[in-house]
Parts: structure tokens; C-alpha cells; sequence
């Protein structure tokens, strides 16, 4: 089983995954220029003080998956979607 990649990301340029929805393509590229792509299981907004240990349950328990994070720009919720 392959590890679990968690990508971190602000708003700007990576608002576009605040938009994502349950089946989009998500498509990593390496820096040799192999893909390989994904499809968004589900999409939450979690408060901005969430800890690993309340999130977990629900973003874990799909094999290999990515996890994309980004802050909603309230201050207040983040957005976290998962991708298998």
C-alpha cells in the first residue's frame, strides 16, 4: 500500500479547489513529468481549528488517496477534499 500524500495549499492561485466537487479529476504531475490522476470522493469544510485526531475518520480508509487543503478565507473553516 503506498503512503498517503497530504498537499497543503493557501488561496490565490489554488482557490480552483475550494470549486472542486465529488467526481472532478485531480491530476499530480512529478518533476520527470509523470501523471497520475485521481477522482475527488468528497469534498468538507471543517473548522479552521480541527485537529488531525477529529479529521481522520473522515478523510482516511480510502487506500491510496491524496488529501488537498486549503483555507477558505474566512478565518474561520478550511476546505479539505479527498481524492481516490
Amino acid at each position: 500500500e503506498r503512503e498517503r500524500m497530504s498537499v497543503a495549499i493557501y488561496p490565490g492561485s489554488f482557490a480552483p479547489v475550494r470549486s472542486l466537487k465529488a467526481g472532478d479529476a485531480v491530476t499530480l504531475t512529478d518533476r520527470t513529468g509523470k501523471q497520475r490522476s485521481y477522482h475527488v470522493r468528497s469534498v468538507l469544510t471543517v473548522s479552521a481549528a480541527a485537529t488531525w485526531k477529529t479529521v481522520a475518520p473522515l478523510v482516511t480508509g480510502f487506500g491510496e488517496s491524496i488529501l488537498l487543503q486549503t483555507c477558505t478565507g474566512d478565518g474561520l473553516t478550511n476546505t479539505i477534499v479527498v481524492a481516490v
